[in-house]
């Protein structure tokens, strides 16, 4: 084989290795990100039901549309360890809940450092109410303190999203 041959073969190799990691991808975040059409009703009914687990608990992150979001003391209390970043959307436009459940060892290679926006928790789903929505919360906040209550919103609208780790 000559030089060019080599580079090229190799850089079709590559290629293809890059579109096999991309495809891999995509297809790892359209099995923890779901979408299913549903009433409000029922979308409400499960957002309380999930916040019914964190009863008296206030949310880490107090969302303020267009504004930056207030942030509640991390807690200190060293608990279980947390695997999984939860999130339930209830888009009262699109009669669809959303829910997201990311593994935190993934978000750690991934989002190394957290989350700014509510909207990059729907990879794939860019059309939710709370695309614009400020968090601005790193990992290291929600490591390691057990099952806690990230977030808890809703919009004028009816849209709402609850968000927690456990």
């Amino acid at each position: 084989m000559t030089r060019t041959e080599t580079v090229v073969a190799a850089t079709v190799v590559l290629a293809g290795l890059g579109l096999g990691v991309l495809a891999g991808a995509a297809r790892f975040v359209r099995g923890h990100v779901r979408s299913d059409v549903t009433s409000a009703d029922r979308a409400g009914a499960e957002l309380d039901g999930e916040m019914a687990r964190f009863a008296g608990q206030p949310p880490l992150r107090e969302i303020r549309d267009g504004q930056e979001p207030l942030k509640a003391r991390a807690p200190t209390i060293i608990g279980e360890p947390t695997r999984f970043l939860r999130a339930r959307f209830s888009d009262v436009r699109s009669h669809r809940i959303v829910r997201v459940d990311l593994p935190l060892r993934l978000l750690r290679i991934a989002k190394r450092g957290g989350f700014r926006y509510l909207g990059e928790l729907t990879p794939l789903q860019d059309d939710t109410e709370f695309e614009g929505d400020r968090i601005d919360l790193p990992l290291e906040e929600i490591v390691g303190h057990g099952p806690l209550l990230i977030v808890s919103h809703s919009h004028a609208s009816g849209a709402r999203i609850v968000a927690w780790v456990d």
